[in-house]
């Protein structure tokens, strides 16, 4: 091997070593960040300390936003972006961005109606320098719409009108976000609404945007018959079998249902469906009524939540976590929601977090002390359930249907000091492959493990886009390392 080669290649694997012993010192300072629809809207949670802090407060600047349905999302530019339901000049909504360092919030878009209004879900960033989402109302029928952002450039694009009556139906009013699948194709829900592809099909649909050149397609629609699945609020997620799973409405009993969509088929399949457990007293001890979306753990199990069920006792029941393994079709409740210690009826979605443990939020409590709802902690391992946080009515309250974002403040600021150095990395969760892509030549990229550990390195690249072969890689939880320009950049991503 060339000498100078393989000096440079050491250096820099003592670059990124040096990194990342610097950047796990810094890295302590992890927080979680999220919004109510309710109160000062953003808040942070440091991990460490337990302490809650509001970061904004909608109220004083209602042009920047008010009411946070849905969640925030760190966009490839090292930003916060988030939506509002409310607020803006026309009460319509907004797009808005946070800096968690100051503290600083912004609307960068205020929807006025004709290009959307009311949106519920959140932002997504595609990697082609664009966020796309969704409205649940407004546009030219109003019954919603999908747009872009261009994060460059701050110009935002209307790309699809949603209509629920012939001709030309197409579903209405998403309540969830849209995601990014293996095949580089976005995927979503609508919650109502009939399309003309799917004749008698009136309770929502699932449908396929191809970023690179707008095109919609819906895929299959919600008939809402008996047994099968309808009215999604939720997101789709990617499996390691490349099929996605989302939560829905129906099943046999009406009582919601994890569902299952093959891309190559465009087949809903319903996996699992909540029920009557017991007929005498009509309780739901396994859940009944998701509303948020699935979550694909580190273990490749699917984790949610519902919003009621999980007693036995007659007219009870404050929701359950549970797991769906798409491997087994085996579903497992793993802990009752207990209203007192936790809160109730948790309505969004949880995330896994860098330490492996889960968290999330509830809507409301059974109790005095935490009726407005709270956050919780899930540990996997240990297989317990914790209260982290009770909210204020005075700060915080109903948190809907989003869920919390986790933000590494080292992380950031290093991102941060020269935003042209971002870089986004798909798919994420990935099986075989990771695209890693920047708008500014890539150098260098490696990934490590969660201590530092270099795994893979690929140096002198020069060049915008580098595909990973990580088929050998154990499923877990790791970091993407990309030095462009003389800076280097993180980010965390899953392998299934």
């Amino acid at each position: 091997m060339n000498k100078h080669y393989t000096k440079s290649i050491t250096i820099v694997l003592l670059f990124v070593l040096v990194f990342f012993k610097w950047e796990h010192t810094v890295a302590q300072n992890i927080k979680l960040y999220g919004m109510t629809a309710v109160g000062k809207g953003i808040f942070e949670y440091d991990l460490a300390s337990g302490a809650l802090i509001p970061k904004t407060n909608f109220s004083l600047h209602p042009q920047d936003g008010l009411s946070g349905f849905g969640s925030l999302m760190k966009a490839s530019n090292g930003k916060i972006y988030g939506m509002t339901h409310d607020g803006g000049i026309a009460g319509s909504g907004v797009i808005f961005e946070f800096d968690p360092i100051t503290g600083v919030n912004k609307f960068v878009h205020q929807f006025n109606g004709t290009d959307g209004q009311s949106p519920y879900g959140s932002l997504l960033d595609a990697g082609n320098g664009k966020l796309y989402g969704m409205t649940n109302e407004g546009g030219l029928y109003d019954k919603g719409v999908i747009f872009e952002y261009v994060l460059a450039t701050g110009v935002y694009t209307k790309i699809v009108d949603f209509k629920t009556l012939d001709p030309n139906a197409n579903g209405g009013n998403p309540y969830g976000s849209l995601m990014k699948a293996s095949n580089g194709k976005l995927y979503g829900m609508t919650n109502q609404g009939n399309s003309s592809a799917f004749p008698g099909a009136k309770n929502g649909n699932i449908f396929e945007l191809d970023p690179s050149n707008n095109q919609f397609t819906v895929k299959r629609g919600f008939s809402g018959a008996t047994g099968t699945a309808y009215t999604p609020k939720g997101d789709l997620v990617e499996a390691h079998n490349g099929k996605l799973y989302g939560l829905a409405g129906g099943g046999m009993e009406g009582r919601g249902c994890i569902i299952e969509f093959d891309i190559a088929t465009s087949v809903i399949t319903v996996k699992y469906y909540w029920r009557v457990t017991n007929p005498n007293n009509q309780t739901t001890s396994e859940g009944s009524n998701p509303e948020g979306s699935l979550c694909l753990g580190a273990d490749s199990l699917l984790y949610g939540l519902t919003k009621d069920g999980g007693t036995t006792v007659p007219g009870t029941g404050s929701g359950v976590l549970f797991t769906y393994d798409p491997r087994t079709d085996v579903y497992t409740k793993k802990h009752s929601i207990d209203p007192t210690l936790i809160g109730s009826q948790p309505r969004g979605t949880l995330i896994q977090a860098s330490n492996g443990k889960f968290y999330g939020m509830v809507y409301r409590g059974g109790t005095a002390q935490n009726k407005d709802g709270g956050l919780f902690e899930y540990d996997p391992i240990a297989d317990t359930i914790v209260s982290l946080h009770f909210f204020d009515d005075n700060d915080f309250k109903d948190a809907f249907y989003g869920k919390l974002l986790e933000i590494d403040l080292g992380t950031t600021a290093i991102q941060t000091v020269n935003a042209n150095t971002a870089f986004s990395c798909y798919p994420n969760p990935a099986i075989n492959t990771l695209f890693v892509q920047s708008s500014n030549l890539i150098a260098n990229v490696s990934i490590t493990d969660l201590t530092g550990k270099v795994l893979m390195t690929s140096a002198n690249l020069l060049r915008n886009e580098v595909q990973l072969s990580i088929a050998d890689l154990n499923p877990g939880m790791y970091f993407v390392n990309v030095q462009t320009n003389g800076v280097l950049s993180t980010q965390k991503w899953i392998k299934q």
